[in-house]
């Protein structure tokens, strides 16, 4: 009898934690600063701060964890660069069972190598969770050098009748300037290797940027 209480009692407790854990106020978590919500174009960054449900038991669990957050503090290096608060321009997405909040900051310069902080906050201005680390990584441009090289090949027969087709002309030097976020693609005379032609693809859409 002893033993069967004492296994109820721990059944009990072991439930109260359970059942803790699962109603929590801060089931969520907040992306890290990498290449994955850090951009770098026109020297200026900017920083995406995500922050996901990760409470999947229900639709209204998930709403009121994320509901939870009434401001959002980033810091970089230390220093405060913004505050995004409830109802300033708060941009909230829903898609059960996951729940998004995505703002984003703009800084000047690359941020690469430097710490970025992103701390939230409840109503009453206390800390609820936060996620700091250095930025190893940025995101220039949406394709790869590799991408636009197909991209540049296809492009070419629309401008075959400047250049030549692929059996005279082929694809030169591709260069990507992270200040305009444009590939600078350059076609050569296939025999010669000598400039024939010239085009800029956009880094966000890949396609002939309007110059």
């Amino acid at each position: 009898m002893f033993l069967e209480k004492k296994n109820l009692f721990y059944l009990m407790v072991f439930s109260v934690l359970i059942f803790g854990i699962m109603s929590s106020v801060d089931a969520f978590s907040i992306h890290k600063a990498d290449k994955n919500t850090v951009r770098y174009i026109y020297n200026e960054s900017t920083i995406t701060v995500s922050i996901i449900s990760t409470d999947l038991t229900s639709e209204l669990t998930m709403n009121k964890d994320l509901n939870s957050i009434n401001k959002i503090v980033v810091k970089v290096n230390g220093k405060r660069v913004n505050v995004i608060k409830r109802g300033d321009g708060w941009y909230q997405k829903q898609f059960y069972p996951l729940g998004l909040i995505d703002r984003e900051t703009k800084i000047q310069g690359n941020i690469k190598g430097k710490k970025v902080s992103i701390l939230t906050y409840d109503d009453k201005n206390k800390l609820i969770k936060k996620q700091s680390n250095v930025v190893k990584s940025v995101r220039t441009s949406d394709f790869t050098k590799a991408q636009i090289n197909i991209i540049a090949i296809k492009e070419l027969k629309g401008l075959s009748k400047y250049w030549g087709n692929t059996s005279v002309t082929k694809v030169g030097s591709i260069k990507y300037d992270i200040y305009t976020n444009l590939w600078h693609v350059h076609y050569v005379n296939i025999k010669t290797g000598k400039l024939v032609g010239r085009t800029w693809l956009s880094g966000e859409t890949g396609q002939i940027a309007n110059m």
